[in-house]
Order: structure tokens, then C-alpha cells, then sequence
């Protein structure tokens, strides 16, 4: 209880002081969206496409040096504290204080992640950031999710990190991380495969893989999972980049969210049961709907407040009941007419398609009893299924509060159209995120290709933008290394989504042409002709590189190679067993009869 009582205090202190240090909008002079105690990352130049930034681990005396000394430094560095503040090395050995390696080491070049591991931890962590006013650029990282809770309450800014263990489930670590507020889930390498990489990110959450070593097929497989962040050797991972970059083509190491605005608005009523399906169908990632509360509380699909702008009628939703709403019909842009849906057929629908997609569910409405009725629907046993891939988004803090607290396992962003990420003091951005518990969904208008690599994807926050109104802009957006893509034109069913290895073959070397499975929005998988890149030393595992029509160019994860057994005779069974037979008889018949030689030999003359 104490220790409780500790946290909510430090969290009354921190809250003080983040009213007093960042107002609500405050702009930096002369554009620096950077605070004078944030931190400015290294940026390493390579032809991979928002590449995955570098994290590395400290785990003894030496690698702590490396950290002050190196030229090229990792973005972030894993520091593991005691309960005295000491930087530990795994097996408890000190290596330094906490204060020492933050002020003469990171120095402001090397975002820190502070790992806890006990609550004796947690309060020499909290000590730490009391006496660093100052301090918000920073993470905190554990095994224990109640761990990270505990401080991002205390530190509102502060970014959340759960190391997941083995053997966790997808929809658990998502639903886990997020009551936790972690926002970044550090995953072992056996756990990130490209599929379930791909999936947590379409969850809102920011993966980072631990690299199992450093050789090409260690850090291929880390590297083209998707994620955003390595833990590896940054030396190492950095001259993996530019072996990457060799060849001058420009590297994907993830392909898009393709999330349908309203539906699929060109060719369907906007937020239409049939466009939310024909998203679906033509291969949107995921489909974004805004719900509004009728007079009588049901919850309905409707982008305005009023239904003037998208039906042959008038009125504010709020005003009416839902029978007086299904009086009137979505209109417009020569499209046939269709019925304004609920959220709960907005549901069934989803769940009864058979292509999967995210549900992106904007909250469109003021006041918090919309979330009660998302809730509400979102806990009865039918829809049940829809959680695993349902997430929110709202302009309204309070709106995020309330999801907090009601759905805190359903992952949020908050929607910005207002303040450029180039503009907002980076402590008020991550104030913003951190209280909400959200991620970041922003107006494309708002974003540079340069402040999404140098401010958020280095501290592990994915942006998502909105609204890119053609499938030209989906791609230029796409090239600069965005990943969420809201669009008008969701429908994208040739475009690649990934490529595997299709076959496994006895041998293979270096620069080999090979076959893969190029798999597209729409779900078509095609065979397409790639080739060996690297191949490991006991030539039982390789990485292949698949260049499309458009000249990007895409990484497979390693795969096995089948090595032929060594060849042995091939004997018939039952002819083996009647030689051996035969052998033993012979071998019997032969001793009987030395026997009886050996009975009747004449013996020697007197």
C-alpha cells in the first residue's frame, strides 16, 4: 500500500509539473519541434526505407563505453536498473549509476530505456526522473506489464515497453500491452514472424525484435519481420544497411496499412454496410467508420452530426430515434441508395465476410456515453470475435480517457488536424499520447517524411495518416516510409503485400534465381521469380530479395534450405533378414561339426 501511495504522489508531481513545463500548444521557435532536454538521434543514410531504428542492449563495462564513444549510435539503449539505481549488467554485476550513464554517457544522443524488473526498481526509477524535471524523453521497459502500468501513471509521457515472453498469443500480447499502456511490445525473434509482426502493427502497437545474432540471416530475419526497432549491435545492423543499400534500389522492409475511409466511398455509399464489405472484399487492411448515438442510445454509422451532407434528409442524429433515422436513406454521387447501417450490422457483417480486415471505429459524437455503449456491444458473446481486430480513434481527449478506463484493452489513436508534429513541443506531444494511452492518427498535411524518421519512429510511435485521396498518393506516401494509410480509394487488389519463399530446394548459392509466393491486397498468390541474397554458413538456411514492377525492392525472412541425405545402399528387408538367418545357421552347423571332428580324431600310436 505504501508503495502505491508512493506512485500516485510522484504521479500528482509529474502531472504538476507537465502543466507548469508544457501548456496545451506549445510551439517551438523556429520550427525545432525538439524541447531543450530531448534527445537527437543518430540518423543513419541508406537506401531501406524508414528503416528499423537501432536499439541496443547494454550487458557489461564494455558495451556501456561503446555507447559514449561510438560515432554511430543507436537511437536507444536498454539500461537494466537495481533497486539502487545502478545500471546491471544481467547478473546483477553494477556497471554504472543510473545519473553516471544518463549525463556523461547517452548525453542526450541515445534516447534511454530504463528496464525494471521490481517495485524497488520502480521507485529508484521514479527517485531518477524526480530530481530530472526535465526528463521526458524516455521509456520504461519490463517482463512484468504491471511494472510498466505502474510508471507510465506516475509519468504520463513516459513511452511503455513490454520484453513479451515465449509462447504468448497475438490478441493477448495486444490485449495485454494496451490495459498495461505499453505501447511497444520487444518481441524474441522465435515470436516475430512477418505475419504476426504485421498484425500487431495493424493493432496500433510498435513492435521491436531482439536479433539473435549478427550475421546476415539474424538480422534479415529481424530486419524484414517489419518492425520498427532492432535490438542488435548497431555497428553490425548499420553495415547491414548499407549492404543493403549496395545496389542502389530502395529497400521496403514493410509494405502499408491500407485503411478505407469511410468504407469504399468511390464506388459505395460513405459508411455504407456494402461499402465497409467492398473494402473487405478488394483488400483493405482496414476500414474506418464513424458511429454517433441516436436520441433513444443506439449506436449508428454516420460521418456528420447531422445527416444534411449524406442523405435525402435532414436533421441532427442525436435528435432522433433510430426508426425515425431509418426513414431516410445515403444519397449521392450518382451511387444507388442505400440504408444508414447500425454499428452492430456494421459488426455482423465484418464477422460474417470472409476476407478479415481492422475495424477502425472513430467516435464521432461529443461525451463519453458513446464509449459506454461501445462497451456495451462490444461485450456481448456474438461480437465477441470482433475485439481481435477492432481499434478506436477520436479528436476528444476525454472521449480516450473514457476508453481507458471502460475498453482499456481495445487500442486508441488520437486524431490530430491541427498541430504539425514539426510545430508541437515534442514533451506536449508526448503528454498528449501518454495520458490518453493512444497512438497518433494525423492529418497528412501535418507530417514530414523527415520529422516521422527523426522524431517518432526512433522513439517507437507509428504514425497514421489521413485522408490521401488517390492510389498515386498511397504511393508516394508509401515511398517516403508511411505506414498507415487512410484513403478514399481503398481498393488496391494488384498491389503486393509480401513475398515468401515458395520452395525449398537441396542447395542453393548466392545470387540463384529462386521461387516465390508474391501474395497481393486482394488475396491472390502469385509465383514470381526471385533471388538468393544470402545464404547462411552451414548453407541450411537463406534469405531471397524479390524486386517488383514499380522497382521496390523486398526481403524475405530466412527460410530453410533441404539438404539431401547421405546415400546409403538400398537393401530389401526380407533379404536382409534372410541373410542374417542363413549366417546364423551356417555358424551353428559349423560348430557341430568341429565338435564332432574334434570327437573322433585318432589319437597318436604307442
Amino acid at each position: 500500500m505504501r508503495f502505491r501511495g508512493f506512485i500516485v504522489c510522484v504521479g500528482l508531481v509529474a502531472v504538476f509539473a507537465l502543466t507548469c513545463l508544457y501548456p496545451a500548444v506549445a510551439v517551438a521557435a523556429g520550427g525545432d519541434f525538439l524541447d531543450s532536454d530531448t534527445v537527437r538521434t543518430y540518423e543513419h543514410e541508406s537506401n531501406v526505407v524508414c528503416a528499423p531504428t537501432a536499439v541496443y542492449e547494454v550487458v557489461d563495462d564494455e558495451g556501456l563505453a561503446m555507447l559514449g564513444e561510438a560515432p554511430q549510435k543507436p537511437s536507444n539503449a536498454i539500461l537494466r536498473i537495481n533497486a539502487e539505481g545502478e545500471v546491471i549488467s544481467p547478473n546483477g554485476e553494477a556497471l554504472s549509476t543510473l545519473e553516471t550513464a544518463y549525463t556523461q554517457v547517452l548525453q542526450k544522443d541515445i534516447l534511454p530505456v530504463v528496464q525494471v524488473e521490481s517495485e524497488g526498481d520502480v521507485s529508484a526509477l521514479l527517485t531518477f526522473v524526480g530530481a530530472h524535471t526535465g526528463l521526458t524523453d524516455w521509456a520504461v521497459l519490463s517482463t512484468q506489464p504491471t511494472l510498466v502500468k505502474a510508471v507510465r501513471e506516475a509519468c504520463a509521457y513516459a513511452r511503455g515497453i513490454w520484453k513479451v515472453p515465449e509462447g504468448k498469443d497475438r490478441y493477448e500480447m495486444v490485449k495485454t500491452a494496451t490495459q498495461n499502456q505499453a505501447s511497444i511490445l520487444l518481441l524474441p525473434q522465435t515470436l516475430a514472424t512477418a505475419e504476426t509482426v504485421r498484425y500487431l502493427q495493424g493493432m496500433f502497437k510498435t513492435v521491436w525484435v531482439e536479433a539473435e545474432g549478427t550475421d546476415e540471416i539474424a538480422l534479415s530475419n529481424a530486419v524484414f519481420s517489419g518492425a520498427y526497432g532492432v535490438v542488435a549491435d548497431p555497428a553490425a545492423l548499420y553495415a547491414f544497411y548499407d549492404k543493403l543499400s549496395e545496389g542502389g534500389e530502395r529497400v521496403f522492409v514493410r509494405t502499408p496499412y491500407i485503411v478505407g475511409h469511410r468504407g469504399d466511398p468511390e464506388h459505395c455509399q460513405a459508411n455504407s454496410l456494402s461499402g465497409v464489405l467492398s473494402a473487405v472484399e478488394k483488400g483493405a487492411t482496414h476500414v474506418e467508420i464513424d458511429v454517433h448515438l441516436t436520441r433513444d442510445k443506439h449506436l449508428v454509422v454516420m460521418h456528420d452530426d447531422t445527416i444534411d451532407a449524406t442523405t435525402n434528409g435532414s436533421g441532427y442524429v442525436a435528435d432522433m430515434t433510430l426508426e425515425e433515422l431509418r426513414s431516410y436513406r445515403l444519397v449521392g454521387g450518382g451511387l444507388p441508395e442505400e440504408m444508414i447501417p447500425t454499428f452492430e450490422e456494421v459488426v455482423a457483417g465484418m464477422l460474417s465476410a470472409e476476407r478479415k480486415a481492422v475495424l477502425v471505429v472513430e467516435l464521432k459524437c461529443e461525451g463519453t456515453e458513446v464509449v459506454e455503449k461501445l462497451r456495451d456491444c462490444l461485450q456481448k458473446s456474438e461480437f465477441a470475435p470482433i475485439l481481435e481486430r477492432t481499434v478506436a480513434i477520436s479528436f476528444s481527449a476525454e472521449q480516450l480517457l473514457a476508453m481507458k478506463e471502460l475498453l482499456p484493452y481495445v487500442p486508441t489513436s488520437r486524431l490530430n488536424n491541427t498541430i504539425g508534429v514539426h510545430d508541437v513541443m515534442l514533451g506536449t506531444l508526448l503528454s498528449m499520447m501518454g495520458q490518453c494511452n493512444s497512438g497518433l492518427d494525423i492529418d497528412h498535411k501535418k507530417i514530414t517524411k523527415e520529422s516521422n524518421q527523426q522524431l517518432l519512429r526512433d522513439r517507437g510511435i507509428i504514425c497514421w495518416t489521413w485522408t490521401h485521396k488517390t492510389r498515386e498518393e498511397v504511393a508516394a506516401w508509401e515511398d517516403m516510409g508511411f505506414v498507415g494509410l487512410t484513403t478514399d480509394e481503398p481498393t488496391h487488389p494488384d498491389k503486393l503485400v509480401g513475398v515468401v519463399a515458395e520452395t525449398q530446394q537441396e542447395k542453393v548459392a548466392v545470387g540463384d534465381e529462386i521461387l516465390l509466393c508474391r501474395t497481393n491486397y486482394g488475396g491472390k498468390i502469385s509465383t514470381v521469380c526471385g533471388r538468393v541474397a544470402f545464404v547462411s554458413k552451414d548453407n541450411r538456411r537463406a534469405v531471397a530479395v524479390y524486386t517488383d514492377e514499380n522497382y521496390r525492392t523486398y526481403y524475405t525472412q530466412s527460410f530453410a534450405i533441404e539438404l539431401a541425405d547421405a546415400v546409403s545402399p538400398s537393401v530389401d528387408l526380407g533379404v536382409l533378414i534372410g541373410c542374417i538367418c542363413g549366417g546364423a545357421v551356417l555358424g551353428v552347423g559349423a560348430v557341430v561339426l568341429l565338435v564332432l571332428l574334434h570327437k573322433h580324431k585318432p589319437g597318436k600310436k604307442k
